[in-house]
């Protein structure tokens, strides 16, 4: 699991950072992206899991970059939720809403990098 789940977790985190660029922009032809992030995020959450069965025999621990990973989760599924289903009704070409929505979820992939260097847990890095 070690060379399917952190690849997963970092091709997640780029492609949720690259979600600003539609959300910001008329451009058609990444309309992909924000669903693409929701499958990367899924995916790195399951691998997740299913490495921390195989493991501790456990597939959820609670530990602090998990419980942000999932509210990163959420975040992208309401980022790719509105992003398809509200109407374009401005200049960026998106509502306001998922433009927030792209920025907080940039910000959850911070909170989610610097969780393993701030935070105990078992994805600590001190």
């Amino acid at each position: 699991m070690l060379w399917i789940h952190p690849p997963l977790a970092v091709a997640a985190h780029l492609l949720v950072l690259f979600c600003l660029y539609p959300s910001f922009s008329r451009d058609r032809r990444v309309r992909w992206l924000p669903l693409a992030a929701w499958l990367a995020v899924l995916a790195g959450l399951v691998s997740g899991m299913i490495w921390a069965q195989l493991a501790w025999e456990s597939y959820w621990s609670w530990d602090p970059k998990e419980i942000v990973t999932l509210v990163l989760f959420l975040g992208v599924s309401a980022h790719a939720f509105f992003y398809y289903r509200l109407p374009k009704e401005n200049e960026f070409g998106q509502p306001r809403a998922v433009r927030i929505l792209a920025v907080v979820n940039c910000v959850l992939v911070a909170a989610t990098l610097l969780s393993g260097l701030i935070l105990k847990g078992l994805h600590s890095y001190i």
